[in-house]
């Protein structure tokens, strides 16, 4: 019976912990039919239709669009992906920020508001610091440390639990 309930905790400890570590982050990949994979932009020109606004997020996540003040959501599909088609958009500048749990993403579209081409303003480029964390391995150290977590713990445990099945 104590060995049942030392898998059970363990599993329950182990259950919560890879749940944080496996979560994708919020991106916006295209507007419309321009890409905006890798880049953070600002401001992004946009001249034509009404364009699709395309990321990714966590499996199954709402993730909300606020188009000015008015808030909508759309569901990330299992794989991650997300859609949403704005029912409007005014002529010129609209603020569009983007949420799912704590992730935010914020940007000014021009919408039909010049006559050039879809062009995007990048933003600043991080420095080489804020690069370095934004790997992969931000969900690899987590998993690699609570692995070693639940080894040594187990290892306690074991060691607890052969002491007090001797009585001693």
């Amino acid at each position: 019976m104590k060995k049942v309930m030392f898998c059970l905790w363990g599993l329950l400890g182990s259950i919560l912990i890879v749940k944080s570590v496996w979560a994708y982050d919020l991106t916006l990949t295209s507007v419309g039919a321009l890409s905006t994979l890798g880049t953070n932009y600002s401001v992004v020109d946009y001249i034509g239709g009404i364009p699709t606004l395309t990321g990714t997020a966590s499996p199954s996540a709402q993730v909300g669009v606020k188009i000015k003040t008015l808030l909508n959501y759309a569901t990330a599909s299992t794989s991650g992906v997300w859609q949403f088609v704005p029912a409007s958009l005014d002529q010129g500048d609209n603020l569009i920020t983007i949420t799912s749990g704590v992730q935010s993403i914020s940007f000014t579209l021009k919408f039909n508001s010049t006559t050039s081409a879809s062009v995007a303003t990048p933003a600043a480029l991080p420095d080489e610091a804020v690069l370095l964390d934004a790997g992969v391995w931000e969900y690899y150290i987590p998993a690699l440390v609570a692995g070693i977590g639940v080894y040594f713990l187990g290892r306690l445990g074991k060691d607890k639990m052969q002491k007090w099945e001797k009585g001693d």
